[in-house]
Parts: structure tokens; C-alpha cells; sequence
């Protein structure tokens, strides 16, 4: 967007497009002013002197359900409700992955232990009936009877409301500004990916967008998973999952901010025809990032227009191929293997003859292996590794090849393999630098060079000349962790695991992963002595201690963890020793003593 530019608000363009004041005059003139346009949300008023004016979560799809909030589990039970009961008994179940008829035993057992004149629900089913209470996640009903017959159904969630749900809730809202804030890095290190030159660059150049800190910016990304396993029927179901990147690293990228956007349906892959899936998908993001949608605040009070941009796309290779149009297989893909090859040879002479491809059939077979555990992966009879995922690569990489080939591989062998070792342990480090990614992208042709002289040459195509990008990519974006496929393809394995009709593969999906999406959003409301999938308690806590924060805010945080003891406490006077470590502790460990830690040093 242009600073220069505004919205016009006549009755032609009505608040969609950005023109220059002039034009927009000149609008005004000729076609007249949209009609009921009172409140200037478009032009950046965020509230007006009304009594009448409403301010809170502008959402027409939170209302709860009387019936639902308001219903006692038992005549004079004021501590808990019935919904809050199930929704964590809900959570409990799908944290744990607990059978549908164990569920029902338990409810069963409740009832017979509670009162006989009481609200307890008694089976999963009425469970699911009392928690589509909440408007957002009943089904919606198409009355509107069509004669044509579809070729395919997509399952659509909206991601506008999911949005907006960040900031309804205390424990997400203030994390969606972490980002914004300084965290005491110095100059060149990256741990997020708002340290990147990419979300530096793209504020510069949006400088409008930028000013709210709470605007959001999106990635997204689409794979494929087989909901039948590899021998049995072929079947390909396609997901579209976009994620928020405000969130801080301990948030970003978890499976609760996974958003579930779109699911097309088998039982091929779409291939080139993915973007007529993607059409709502880029209609809302459109919407999002010209018009936004008013939000509300809860950790300020106060409503703001919120916007999203679309930052990155994360995919495989296929997938790449899908959403960029880009051909990653075929002629085109064999066409650029040969020029690599030829720029590899010495004397114009290439490699990607007769002898490279039996090579390559003998070094590259294709692994069929499922497990993920390393030793599954090993055949000591043979003395090979397979089934090898990419996982399982970095950690062979990483961490194994350094200690198992030391003793066993000449030292100029041993020396590349460590290299090459160390080249993707700094990659993937949590915090990354500028000057180590420059190193790093120095080093790496170097260290491919030096394998190319102990391997063969069919093992080398695209894929090992790769790394040699990868360096330049995460300066300018930030950590690999924030663009791997890792987190996705682990969310996959999950909805796969949630499969329980493969007949109907899509709504099996969909049917659980409203109710988790659920269940998740209750838990926010949860007490701090809740375990939930976004909360793990530690071993000794018992839920006790000050809930509250102190009002002077003068309590360290090392002191507020809540905790038991082992055994009976008894007083008595600490030792120096015993001092001397506890002051060490608290100096290490307490945050509000760092920042005078570090004044003393650069003092």
C-alpha cells in the first residue's frame, strides 16, 4: 500500500480500493457517499462517541448457550458447571486418546457417584450435543437445495474467526505482540523469524501495516497424506494449513496454532488443479490484508482493526511444484540435473552417464520403511540402514556420524563427513547469526567438493547441491525451524491417526478435529492447575501457592512456581554454602536480574 492512498468511500468503489486523495474527491463528487457508512473503520477510527457504540469481541458467532453455562452439575454445586466438566473431561480424552467407550464408562461412573438428580452428561455423543452449544462449531445446514450433483466437496474452515480468537484469550493475546518487543539479542542474531531481513524488508515496505504490531503475518503450507497406509487402497487426501508467526518461539509453529484451513478430498492428489481448492482460502487472505476485520483486545480492552499477510509457503517438492506452478519432475526437472552435472565435470565432459545411473540405482534405493525409531532402522544381518525418514537423517547426520565413523573411515573421509556434520548443526540451531550463515555458505561448496572426491558421482544430483542455498535462505528468513516441514508433517501423522473410517477419510478428519479445536479453545479458560496440551504442570506441583501476581510487582518469578514438598518440613538455619548457591541460582535463573547483570558487564 501507498501512504499516499486512502480507500474511497463512494458508492462505485465502496471502501475496497486504495486511489489518491484527489481521485477519491473527485468519487465523492460524481457517484456520492456509501450509505450507512457511520462508524470510519476503513480510514482508521477506532471508536466513536456513541453510547450505543460496542466494545468487546465483535464476533456474532461467541454466544454460549444459556442452557450450557448456566446449568448446575448438581443442585448447589457452585464450583463447577457442567460444560466446564466436559470440556475438560473432552480435552482429557483427546490428549490421551481415550476410546469412545471408555469415555462413556467414565461418565457412567461419574453419574453414579454424583447425586441422583443431576445435570452429568452420559455418553460421548451428548457430550459432543452440549459443546456444539457454542455457535462457532454447529454444523452449518445448506437449505438451499441445488439440482446439480458436485464432482468434489472441500471442508473450508474460515481462519478470520481463529484469528480473532488470538486475542480473545488472555493466555494468546499478549504473546501475539512478542514479537514487537526487544528481548535483549544483540545486533545479527536471530531466534524468530521477526529477526529476519525478510520481516525487516516487508515492514519497510508496508509501513502502514507495520504501525500495528498486531497484525499478523501468516504462513502456509500444503502436503498430502495417505489415510490407508502405503500397501493398501491408494488414497490422497490434501490439507491447506496456515500458521501465525507472531506467536513467541515456545508458541510458534505447535500444534495448537496449526490452523486446520482446508481439506481437499481424495482420492488422487489435485496436482495443477490445487488452486481451485485455494480460491476461498485466497478470497479470505485478500479480504484480511486490504480490508481486515475489527478485533477486540482482551489483555489491552480495546478494539483495533486487524489485518494478516501472507508471508511464506512451506511445501515439498511436490507440493512446491503444485502451488508455484514450477515443474519439479519430467523433462524440465531432467533437463537441469544434466546442466548441474555438466558444470560438475572437468573438460565440458559430463557425468550422468551409464556407470552414474547403476551407481545411482545402487547407492539410492528407495526406502520403505514406516518407523521412526533409529534402531528400527537397522539390519545388523546385512549390515545397512533403511527405512531412514528425513528426521532420521538429521540425526544421523548431526549427531551419530561424528562418534560411529571415527575409528572406521580414513581421516580425510571422517574429516568431510564431521564437516558437513557441523554445516547442519549450525544451520538448525535454535539461534542463528548472520556472520555464522555467511561462514557457513563460504564453507559449504568447499565440503561438497571434498565429498565429491570420495563418492561416486551418480549420488550427486540436485538434492546435494541443495545446501549450498540453504545458508542465504535462513539469513534472510530467519531460523529453519520456523520453514521446515517437520511440524506439519507430524500434524499429519496425528489427523491420520484420527482416521477411524476409511470409507469416509475426510469427515473422520473433520469430525475430530472440530471437536479438538474445541476442546482447545475451552482449555484457555481453564484454572492454572489444569493440565492442558498448551500447559504442561511440572512434576511437584500441586496447585497451590499465590495465583495472583503481586500487586508492586516486586516478587522475583523464581518464587512463584507453585510446588510440594518431599517430606515433613522442619526449621533450621541454611549453612554459607547453602546461601552461596541459592544466590547463585537466583542470579542464573531470575530474568528481572539480567538486564542489572548486564549493565554491570558493560559498564
Amino acid at each position: 500500500m501507498d501512504e499516499d492512498k486512502i480507500k474511497c468511500p463512494c458508492i462505485k468503489c465502496r471502501n475496497i480500493p486504495y486511489r489518491e486523495v484527489d481521485t477519491v474527491k473527485h468519487h465523492l463528487y460524481k457517484f456520492g457517499f456509501v450509505e450507512e457508512y457511520w462508524f470510519w473503520d476503513k480510514h482508521g477510527e477506532t471508536s466513536i462517541d456513541d453510547e450505543n457504540t460496542f466494545l468487546g469481541v465483535d464476533d456474532s458467532n461467541t454466544n454460549f448457550s444459556e442452557d450450557a453455562t448456566d446449568k448446575e452439575l448438581w443442585h448447589g454445586c457452585k464450583k463447577v458447571t457442567r460444560l466446564s466438566v466436559v470440556a475438560k473431561l473432552l480435552n482429557i480424552k483427546l490428549e490421551y486418546r481415550i476410546p469412545e467407550q471408555s469415555y462413556d464408562d467414565i461418565c457412567q461412573l461419574i453419574n453414579d457417584l454424583l447425586p441422583e438428580e443431576n445435570n452429568m452428561v452420559g455418553s460421548l455423543y451428548e457430550s459432543k450435543k452440549l459443546i456444539q452449544a457454542l455457535d462457532r462449531y454447529k454444523r452449518s445446514k445448506n437449505l438451499a437445495r441445488c439440482s446439480r450433483v458436485s464432482f468434489k466437496k472441500m471442508h473450508y474452515f474460515p481462519l478470520t474467526p481463529r484469528l480473532k480468537r488470538l486475542y480473545a484469550s488472555q493466555s494468546t493475546a499478549t504473546s501475539m505482540r512478542w514479537h514487537s518487543k526487544n528481548h535483549g539479542h544483540d545486533a545479527g542474531v536471530m531466534c524468530h523469524p521477526s529477526n529476519s531481513e525478510d520481516w525487516k524488508h516487508f515492514d519497510k515496505s508496508h509501513p502502514s501495516f507495520a504501525a500495528e504490531v498486531r497484525n499478523v503475518r501468516l504462513g502456509l503450507s500444503t502436503d498430502g497424506f495417505a489415510p490407508h497406509g502405503a500397501f493398501e487402497k491408494q488414497y490422497s487426501s490434501w490439507l491447506i494449513i496456515i500458521t501465525p508467526y507472531n506467536l513467541p518461539p515456545s508458541m510458534c509453529m505447535k500444534e495448537s496454532y496449526l490452523f486446520f484451513t482446508a481439506l481437499v478430498p481424495g482420492p488422487s492428489n489435485p496436482k495443477h488443479k490445487i488452486d481451485v481448492f485455494l480460491q476461498p482460502v485466497v478470497a479470505e487472505l485478500e479480504q484480511l490484508w486490504e480490508e481486515g476485520v475489527l478485533t477486540y483486545d482482551i489483555s489491552l480492552k480495546q478494539n483495533f482493526h486487524l489485518r494478516a499477510a501472507l508471508m511464506w509457503t512451506i511445501s515439498d517438492f511436490p507440493a512446491y511444484a503444485m502451488l508455484s506452478g514450477w515443474s519439479t519432475t519430467g523433462l524440465v526437472k531432467v533437463t537441469e540435473l544434466n546442466v548441474n552435472d555438466v558444470r560438475c565435470g572437468d573438460h565440458g565432459k559430463t557425468k550422468d552417464n551409464v556407470v552414474a545411473r547403476r551407481d545411482m540405482k545402487l547407492y539410492c534405493r528407495k526406502k520403505k520403511g514406516v518407523d521412526d525409531n533409529e534402531r528400527a532402522c537397522v539390519d545388523l544381518t546385512v549390515c545397512r540402514l533403511f527405512g531412514m525418514k528425513s528426521h532420521d537423517c538429521h540425526v544421523f547426520m548431526q549427531r551419530l556420524i561424528p562418534i560411529a565413523f571415527r575409528e572406521m573411515l580414513p581421516k580425510h573421509v571422517w574429516e568431510a563427513l564431521i564437516e558437513l556434520s557441523i554445516f547442519f548443526k549450525t544451520l538448525t540451531a535454535t539461534s542463528i547469526t548472520t556472520k555464522d550463515m555467511e561462514r557457513i555458505e563460504t564453507e559449504i561448496p568447499i565440503i561438497l567438493c571434498k565429498l565429491e572426491t570420495i563418492f561416486v558421482p551418480g549420488i550427486f544430483n540436485s538434492m546435494e547441491h541443495l545446501p549450498v542455498h540453504l545458508p542465504y535462505e535462513a539469513k534472510i528468513s530467519g531460523p529453519v525451524q520456523s520453514h521446515w516441514m517437520y511440524p506439519f508433517e507430524r500434524y499429519l501423522n496425528q489427523l491420520k491417526k484420527d482416521v477411524k473410517n476409511k470409507a469416509l477419510v475426510e469427515g473422520s478428519v473433520v469430525h475430530v478435529y472440530l471437536l479438538r479445536e474445541a476442546s482447545i479453545f475451552c482449555s484457555h479458560y481453564f484454572e492454572t492447575g489444569v493440565p492442558t496440551r498448551n500447559r504442561k504442570l511440572p512434576r511437584n506441583d500441586d496447585g497451590g501457592g499465590d495465583e495472583q501476581p503481586d500487586a508492586n510487582n516486586e516478587m522475583l518469578d523464581i518464587f512463584s512456581y507453585h510446588g510440594r514438598l518431599h517430606r515433613r518440613y522442619t526449621n533450621r538455619m541454611m549453612s554459607d554454602e547453602e546461601v552461596h548457591a541459592a544466590q547463585t541460582y537466583i542470579l542464573l535463573n531470575e530474568d528481572k536480574i539480567k538486564h542489572y547483570i548486564r549493565l554491570i558487564l558493560h559498564a
